[in-house]
């Protein structure tokens, strides 16, 4: 597979090839294209470069084949979309990560409302009303009911 040289700063446009789905054919997990993009980029550098060298390979014939590549392994709740205030820069390192969430899940109690897990009103009230279907139950008294809640 050739990807664009890292050098020309393609790691953007990699990463928004990836996150549109054009590598979906290759590999459905977005998130693990993007995370390895780098990776990808530089090993196809460096198989573009071995190739218009003219050099064969060591064992004979003129292809160059690159070794396979371990993509990381990503959890399936960092494989999907990210919301809009999360950062796109944030990265999985397996033991890092785990430990900055385990920490950051107590030391969140000022975010705002709706964020982390200081949940609103706003983001239950629709799914019990879903879940346990009252009876006679019309929007006016889904909205009458957030507005007691918000106060």
């Amino acid at each position: 597979m050739l990807f664009p040289d890292p050098a020309t700063g393609a790691s953007r446009a990699f990463e928004s090839l990836a996150r549109a789905g054009a590598f979906d054919g290759l590999n459905p997990n977005r998130r693990q294209l993007v995370e390895a993009g780098d990776l990808l980029l530089s090993d196809s550098a460096r198989t573009a470069q071995e190739r218009e060298s003219g050099q064969a390979s060591l064992f004979g014939g003129n292809n160059v084949v690159s070794e396979d590549i371990r993509l990381p392994a990503i959890p399936d709740w960092l494989a999907h979309e990210r919301g809009p205030d999360v950062s796109p820069y944030l990265r999985w390192y397996p033991i890092v990560t785990f430990l900055q969430t385990a920490f950051d899940l107590p030391m969140a109690t000022s975010v705002p409302t709706g964020y982390g897990h200081n949940f609103d009103s706003a983001s239950y009230i629709d799914a019990w009303i879903a879940v346990t279907a009252p009876k006679a139950w019309d929007k006016g008294d889904t909205a009458r009911l957030k507005q007691l809640f918000a106060k």
